[in-house]
This record gives structure tokens, C-alpha cells and sequence, in this order.
């Protein structure tokens, strides 16, 4: 079996705890900075922790008691290391981390991989573009109260803007 020797290149999303002070938080990032660094991993980038309202309330077991979070400091780096060291820096210095309340490790490449927009490709939108507007419908009619002429002219009026649309 032949053993790679070749860095490869991570990214760390990390949540932690909303209760840490400034001060904590940033050496709580200095410490996982500081591990990757005496692991001989280079840095490529990274987002600076910043407190965000989480998607779904997490709860963590603390002391026999679950605490919920619903806000939580979310931070990332990129780096490069080699693979042999990956296993100690997510078991013995992220996942033994009480302040982390959930992280995502994974391999990549180490392009900016931020979304590329082609200029070119993008429709020129002139001042003097106007949309069409929407036919409206009473709130209160229902369906099945519109007689069939009404829908038929719905109908022909979507059928136009449609036809417009596709013009375009």
C-alpha cells in the first residue's frame, strides 16, 4: 500500500457557544489556529467568528443538563495539512472542545471557491423596462366562483405575458 505524502487542503466550519466574552472567543480561534500551525498546517483563509441566529434551537448536554441554543458564533479556516494529522486535530483538539457546539470538516481545493459571477452572461436591465403587472383576484372570490369568461380572460392575459417574457 503506498502512503500519499501530499498536503491536502481543508476548510473547518465551526459554531460556537453564544456565551463566550470577545476575549474568549478569540483564544478559543487562537487555539485551534495554534494547533493547526504546530501540526505544520499553512493558512489560506479564513471568516472571522461572527454571532448569528441559528436555523433550529441546538441542545447540548451539559453537567446532566441539556442547555439550548439558538444563537451561535459561526467561523471557518482553510488550510492546508497533511493528511496524517487530520485525525488528531478533529478528535483530540476540536472534538474534545466543550465550546464548539457543532463543526464540519472537510476536504477541498484551495481556489476561492466564493461563486464567480460572468459579467457577460448577465441580461442588461434598462431603466425603461417595466414588468407587467399581475391580473388580481379578489381575496374573498374563490375559484370556483369565477364564471368561465372571467377565466378565459385570466387565462388569455397570462397566456400574453407569457408570450411577452419569452420575447424578451
Amino acid at each position: 500500500m503506498e502512503i500519499n505524502d501530499e498536503r491536502r487542503v481543508y476548510e473547518l466550519g465551526y459554531h460556537m457557544v453564544p456565551t463566550l466574552t470577545e476575549e474568549e472567543l478569540q483564544k478559543e480561534v487562537d487555539s485551534i489556529r495554534g494547533a493547526i500551525s504546530e501540526l505544520k498546517g499553512n493558512f489560506l483563509s479564513e471568516g472571522e467568528p461572527t454571532l448569528i441566529d441559528l436555523a433550529y434551537t441546538m441542545y447540548i448536554n451539559e453537567g446532566g443538563k441539556n442547555t439550548a441554543y439558538d444563537k451561535a458564533y459561526f467561523g471557518w479556516l482553510k488550510f492546508d495539512l497533511m493528511p496524517d494529522a487530520l485525525s488528531h486535530l478533529q478528535k483530540e483538539v476540536i472534538g474534545d472542545n466543550k465550546n464548539i457546539l457543532r463543526y464540519l470538516l472537510i476536504k477541498t481545493v484551495a481556489e476561492d471557491t466564493r461563486a464567480q459571477v460572468n459579467l457577460d452572461e448577465l441580461k442588461e436591465v434598462k431603466n425603461t423596462d417595466t414588468i407587467a403587472p399581475a391580473v388580481k383576484i379578489e381575496k374573498s372570490t374563490a375559484p370556483e366562483d369565477i364564471s368561465e369568461e372571467e377565466k378565459k380572460e385570466v387565462e388569455k392575459d397570462l397566456d400574453e405575458t407569457i408570450d411577452k417574457l419569452l420575447e424578451e
